[in-house]
């Protein structure tokens, strides 16, 4: 009796998909491309999806003025999602400022050095976060002299997509495989079952007199389908405003400010309440 030949076959994938795995670079070809309008004194994130060990590249390809403005310098950091929490538009100075380190940083990238892009390698299993800012934060060094409001075209590689494509790949040159192990091992047996089937089954032609035909023939019965249930469709879940101990700007009316996410929220001074998302 022969062994079953399946636990090598579980053993080439797995190698074959580490194999594609470890080839898979990052490549513009391969980049997801946004564009993003970073608000006068604002900043905007993409979160990363990648993982310890590997490359990501960014490419910024162009920063345009709006309203009538001229482009101008912005800052790019790279920052893990604790330092993230740190990163704060509203400078150096500000009482609520923590210090921030990011893990990259490339301040006053000016439109002259377009197209720019660089690599960044991940050195650890946490959550990493690109941020691209067009504000004064607490760093001394960031760029602050014009934070008029701007549009960024960029576009980022983590691998994401190659690492989907590899597993995409492996699975169907497996299935390809496992097919044609079975037309090979099973086909003779299938094949005769289905010719006696087939011929077991033909179908006898009868011809009935016309008369019969008629005499046999009853009225077809409507059948009414029943009308198909419409569910609601759901609402989108509300946007999550930043954190109740988070501290923000205060007015001269009393009134805290803070920016998130590329939003604007506030509250009343002292409140400790959540933040109202400012439209």
């Amino acid at each position: 009796m022969h062994k079953p030949r399946y636990p090598r076959l579980l053993v080439f994938t797995l190698v074959a998909m580490t194999l594609f795995t470890s080839v898979a670079s990052a490549d513009r070809s391969d980049a997801s491309e946004s564009t993003v309008i970073l608000d006068s004194e604002g900043s905007d994130i993409d979160i990363l999806m990648t993982e310890n060990g590997k490359d990501v590249q960014v490419w910024i390809d162009s920063l345009s003025g709006m309203d009538g403005n001229s482009s101008h310098p912005i800052d790019i950091y790279i920052a893990t999602s604790d330092e993230y929490w740190d990163h704060f538009c509203g400078g150096e100075d500000n009482m609520f400022a923590d210090e921030f380190n990011p893990v990259y940083s490339k301040e006053s990238l000016a439109p002259s050095e377009l197209p720019f892009s660089f690599t960044y390698t991940i050195a650890s299993d946490d959550t990493y976060y690109l941020i691209l800012d067009n504000c004064d934060n607490q760093i001394t060094t960031d760029y602050k002299d014009d934070q008029s409001q701007l549009t960024v075209v960029y576009a980022v590689d983590d691998e994401s997509d190659e690492f989907a494509d590899a597993v995409g790949d492996v699975a169907a040159g497996l299935g390809i495989v496992m097919i044609g192990g079975i037309a090979i091992c099973c086909g003779g047996p299938f094949l005769i079952i289905v010719l006696l089937l087939v011929r077991r089954n033909k179908t006898q032609v009868v011809h009935v007199p016309q008369n019969t035909q008629q005499m046999n023939m009853q009225p077809q019965q409507q059948f009414v389908q029943a009308p198909q249930q419409i569910s609601p469709p759901q609402m989108p879940s509300p946007p999550i405003g930043p954190p109740m101990d988070m501290k923000g700007i205060v007015d001269e009316n009393g009134y805290e400010w803070i920016d998130f996410q590329g939003a604007k929220y506030w509250r009343q001074q002292n409140a400790n309440t959540g933040w109202t998302v400012y439209q």
